[in-house]
């Protein structure tokens, strides 16, 4: 199970970089959403 750890973790970072911006950039619309830190982010 250790050894299966850090290949499927460095699968999965592996797309998140390669991509432009996908998962990087929903997760944070969606955390920021779902914070609602994307207002106060906005009126800053």
């Amino acid at each position: 199970m250790k050894k299966f750890s850090p290949p499927q973790m460095k699968e999965v970072s592996f797309p998140t970089p390669h991509t432009p911006h996908p998962t990087p950039y929903t997760l944070f619309q969606v955390r920021s959403q779902e914070s609602g830190d994307s207002k106060r982010f906005c009126h800053s």
